[in-house]
């Protein structure tokens, strides 16, 4: 272990701590695509978006397939237990639903269109193309 502090923190402080560094990691992604945006224009900011979120989604799918110790193809069994563990998981609620070979995965309530819906008064949705490289 690289930090040696953790040790010193109970279950639940450590839960709370995960749940702000995934609050950092998002409002981080905020800030970059904003900063392309401002600087190259939104259909620029999207191009990247789209690019890193293919990339970033398979590291993250491998850790968590490694951490949970999942063979090559774990089935929709394994993919399930692996939702669970996305750094979305911990600022987003969705629902899992399996229906034989079927997996249903459906987020239910989004912090970042929270947050345009607040700022904006309304939906802000420009995710159709990066929720494609999310999931593929």
């Amino acid at each position: 272990m690289i930090n040696e502090t953790l040790k010193n923190y109970s279950k639940e402080q450590l839960i709370e701590l995960i749940e702000g560094y995934c609050k950092n990691w998002l409002a981080m992604d905020g800030v970059w695509f904003q900063s392309v945006e401002c600087k190259y224009g939104m259909d620029e900011a999207m191009e990247h978006d789209c690019a890193i979120w293919e990339k970033f989604t398979v590291i993250e799918a491998k850790r968590i397939k490694t951490f949970l110790n999942l063979p090559e193809h774990p089935g929709i069994e394994g993919l399930k237990q692996a939702l669970k563990l996305r750094l979305y998981a911990n600022i987003n609620r969705d629902e899992i639903i399996t229906e034989g070979n079927t997996l249903i995965y459906r987020t239910t309530e989004c912090r970042v269109q929270t947050v345009h819906t607040q700022l904006l008064e309304g939906y802000y949705i420009v995710f159709s193309p990066l929720g494609l490289q999310l999931f593929q």
